[in-house]
């Protein structure tokens, strides 16, 4: 039996329900019953369990089997169809006409009765990703499309049969994940048994603001509180847990908040039947986890000033965007000048598993304030994992080794101690003292830019011994050196005979390709594969609107069409075929077929949409506007810096090739704003501009007005639309 807890997102009364008979069971805040803090502790949470059975109710398995939907309306039409049906085969003495009619007319509601049910979950998630935005709606996009149900573990035996004993291969992969999370030659961190309250305690609003940001339908950890039962009652719950949590310290009481649940799941492209083709996943307990969003919150504005600025991951107003836009500037620096720049990308094996919680301990301690230290130490001690396979769960065992996966606090402590790890190899007497500014990273995925090949193969030495220190293992089999170099050759017009030549375009960065035309090639093959997945739904064109079918392709397809579009630059042929490409899919989405056609022009109006260049555009500018407003630091401002800074090699000779600067730059020439972008004091002036948000915006605006090409049926007229970007922007 599971919490029907769907309720509590969708049924307003259910909600209310529940927080106010939750309000009813629980004590006073400061109420204290003289009992061990861990026991009023789970007290509180049996009363949330209770609450939640008696309010909210369950989604019996015989529900879940009967049908899809738990539907008062559909279960009653369902069950008068069940009486017809069987009076009709059943009663051989009555006329079964008229029941038949009444059948049929069932029938037909139950089924408007389950579109528009379909057409509810569809709008849910529809509704949820368009929440979203940038490369976490990409990610939410994929993650939903491609979901899989999970492969039956299967191991094999030295002799390569597989073991058939369940109970034999789970104790093989318990041990397995056993000997990774805990280090015999470590010792596990201690709780905090100070009987000392703390400095700033924590508020109940932070609390509150804590278990609102709790993801909906996300697996319950070793406590089976599910994240809805806290988030729909954060008003009357922070108070309580933040009095429990604040005494807990008061009396040297540690809570326990270290059990987690231990998945494994089968690796893609990996060989099956062996323990390290298995990822491990934890689930951790909901309150664990809103706990950790506390101490992010705490903790954040230390950890920006303490990480370095070529670190992307994990960091607000950062992404992978400006990762992919410093190297796209250096690739554009190597087609402008006869120059070779090495780029080396490091591997690190497990990386979030691999950390030394002592030294991660003492590294914090080194910035951050008392009461922040002892909340991560609660949530560093007494940590333990109990595997789950199937419906069977394991004894657990303790882990001292790595940062708890599962919450948001544990991929920052991540970066952090690979900060130091960092600064510790760039210390190193072999080492330039620029190192770090001459690196692009997104949390594990290091990339240092060398323009001395004898770097390369220093940090590929000393690299290896430095990151052991730091117990981290660099995987010298993975490490990818790429030299961007343009080739001798003239360049071939066919982008396979050109990739060939030039064999970095094919080289991924943070999930682009280095190339823009490869890029857009994988990304179509990629948004195509999106689109059959959805196959199901682009063939019943009765059973949902069209509306409804163009806002799918619009949350499922587009944004892994336009994955970092914004660094793209693209030729006007390229361009084209993008546009073709959408149109195509679009035509697909609202089942135009021949012999029925339809013009350009009526399509994009029937969608709603416009040609792809608009939004290129606009995520381009919108790109580098968020780039010129940050520090001056950055990888993806010091590339361009770099770009214009003067070379000794000199250009190469005859037509420049189509680069981000030079498309910039023709964007800037079309709209007639007069800035250009052609020497470093453009930068600067351009800087100066994006400083003021509302002179970006009316800039993006009338950069997007210019882009129709004359000529073509599906814009307007090119003049017109620069004389009134113009005059829009004089406005300003």
């Amino acid at each position: 039996m599971k919490l029907a807890r769907h309720e509590l997102i969708h049924n307003d009364s259910t909600r209310s329900s529940y927080s106010d008979a939750l309000k009813q069971k629980l004590p006073s805040p400061n109420f204290d019953d003289g009992n061990p803090i861990n026991a009023q502790w789970d007290v509180t949470f049996a009363k949330i369990q209770e609450t939640a059975m008696q309010t909210i109710g369950f989604s019996s398995p015989s529900q879940r089997r009967k049908g899809k939907y738990n539907d008062p309306v559909l279960a009653k039409l369902s069950e008068q169809q069940r009486q017809l049906r069987l009076r009709i085969y059943n009663d051989k003495a009555t006329i079964t006409t008229d029941l038949r009619s009444r059948r049929n007319r069932l029938l037909h509601q139950i089924r408007d009765r389950c579109c528009e049910l379909a057409n509810n979950v569809l709008d849910d998630k529809i509704s949820r990703i368009e929440s979203t935005s940038g490369s976490h709606q990409m990610f939410t996009a994929v993650r939903d499309i491609s979901y899989r149900k999970p492969q039956q573990l299967l191991l094999r035996d030295e002799a390569g049969k597989y073991i058939l004993h369940r109970q034999t291969a789970n104790n093989i992969v318990r041990d397995h994940f056993k000997g990774q999370f805990l280090s015999p030659g470590r010792t596990p961190i201690v709780p905090d048994t100070t009987t000392k309250a703390l400095l700033c305690p924590i508020t109940s609003d932070e609390f509150r603001r804590a278990l609102h940001r709790l993801n909906n339908g996300r697996a319950a950890g070793p406590d089976d509180i599910p994240a809805e039962l806290l988030k729909y009652a954060a008003n009357e719950l922070a108070p309580r847990l933040a009095t429990l949590l604040n005494r807990s310290f008061e009396r040297g009481e540690p809570i326990g908040l270290g059990d987690g649940i231990l998945l494994c799941l089968q690796k893609p492209n990996k060989p099956r039947g062996e323990c390290s083709s298995l990822r491990p996943i934890v689930l951790l307990n909901t309150i664990r986890k809103a706990v950790s969003l506390i101490v992010l919150h705490r903790i954040t504005p230390a950890v920006d000033k303490f990480l370095s600025s070529h670190q992307s991951g994990f960091r607000r107003s950062r992404s992978t965007a400006d990762a992919v836009w410093a190297h796209k500037w250096i690739c554009a620096r190597v087609q402008t000048y006869h120059e070779c720049i090495h780029v080396l990308g490091i591997d690190l094996s497990r990386a979030f598993d691999t950390i030394d919680r002592e030294k991660l301990l003492g590294v914090l301690e080194t910035f951050l304030q008392e009461d922040d230290l002892r909340l991560i130490r609660l949530l560093l001690s007494d940590t333990t994992l109990s595997l789950r396979v199937g419906s069977q769960v394991l004894q657990p065992f303790d882990s001292n080794t790595g940062t708890p996966q599962g919450d948001s606090l544990s991929p920052v402590l991540f970066v952090i101690y690979l900060e130091v790890a960092m600064r510790d190899l760039a210390s190193h007497p072999a080492m330039p003292p620029d190192l770090l500014q001459q690196m692009i990273v997104y949390a594990d995925d290091a990339d240092f830019i060398c323009r001395d090949p004898a770097l390369v193969e220093l940090i590929q030495v000393h690299a290896p011994e430095v990151l052991a220190r730091w117990s981290l293992q660099m995987n010298t089999s993975k490490t990818e050196h790429t030299q961007l170099q343009r080739c001798v050759t003239p360049a071939s017009t066919d982008p396979h005979a050109r990739a060939e030549e030039e064999v970095w375009r094919a080289t991924r960065k943070l999930g682009s390709l280095l190339g823009d035309a490869e890029d857009v090639s994988r990304r179509k093959s990629l948004a195509a594969a999106a689109l059959h997945r959805l196959w199901t739904v682009w063939i019943r064109p009765h059973r949902i609107a069209d509306k409804t079918r163009i806002r799918l392709y619009n949350c499922y397809v587009l944004p892994i069409l336009l994955y970092n579009c914004g660094t793209w630059a693209l030729t006007p042929s390229e361009l084209r075929q993008l546009e073709s490409f959408h149109r195509r899919q679009l035509r697909s989405v609202l089942n135009v077929r021949y012999p029925r056609r339809i013009p350009n022009a009526e399509l994009y109006e029937a969608c709603e949409e416009r040609p792809q260049r608009h939004r290129i555009v606009k995520a381009r500018w919108g790109l580098l506007g968020h780039i010129l407003r940050r520090p001056r630091d950055i990888p993806a401002f010091i590339q361009m810096k770099n770009y214009f800074a003067p070379s000794d090699r000199g250009k190469w000779r005859g037509r420049p090739r189509t680069t981000l600067p030079r498309v910039l730059d023709k964007d800037l020439i079309a709209s007639g704003c007069g800035h250009r972008l052609r020497s470093d004091t453009d930068l600067e002036a351009l800087r100066l501009l994006a400083q003021d948000k509302r002179t970006w915006k009316a800039l993006m605006t009338t950069i997007a007005d210019t882009l129709p090409a004359k000529g073509d049926s599906t814009y307007a007229d090119t003049t017109l639309c620069r004389r009134l970007a113009k005059l829009r922007l004089a406005q300003v």
